[in-house]
């Protein structure tokens, strides 16, 4: 074997190693939702966030009944008993808490999935917008073909799989 053979086997298997994706991309909705279909009450169902801190599944699994978001159609929202997390940066998360948070909310665009080819396609999700300025730790992106059935607030490097699932009811 020569020394480009080597080159390019070590480069291919970095590349399929290195080269992850977000386990619940086939989840997200790549249409998007009129307000009214949007609009509606999502609780929190699915709670992956160990890896912030561990046994913390399990905390936010008590509540989690409990936890919900209102998303009214004259664009207001209500996050109940909502899953506080501080990011300082885009990989370290504090959890804060649950807390009560009244917002406005606007169907946006949140990125764009492939099938690992040059198709991607644009996914859409929540834009919210608080009255104190705050910022939550992530844009949520609705789950659902062809209606929306939920929405995912991913936590740090998606590869990783750290989700808030809320499934609307």
């Amino acid at each position: 074997m020569n020394r480009w053979t080597a080159a390019c086997i070590s480069s291919a298997f970095i590349l399929a190693v290195g080269c992850q994706y977000n386990p619940h991309a086939h989840r997200f909705s790549t249409h998007k939702p009129a307000i009214e279909e949007a609009a509606g009450t999502y609780v929190l169902a699915d709670v992956f966030v160990d890896s912030v801190k561990a046994g913390l599944n399990k905390q936010i699994e008590e509540y989690a009944p409990t936890s919900q978001i209102v998303l009214r159609n004259d664009g207001t929202a209500r996050l109940i008993r909502f899953p506080v997390f501080l990011a300082p940066d885009s990989f370290h998360y504090t959890y804060q808490g649950p807390e009560d948070l009244e917002a406005r909310w606007a169907i946006d665009s949140t990125g764009t999935v492939s099938s690992g080819g040059d198709h991607s396609k644009t996914i859409y999700g929540i834009h919210f917008t608080f009255p104190d300025g705050r910022a939550l730790f992530d844009n949520p992106t609705f789950t659902g073909s062809p209606r929306v059935d939920g929405m995912i607030f991913t936590l740090g490097d998606p590869d990783q799989g750290e989700i808030l699932g809320f499934r609307k009811q």
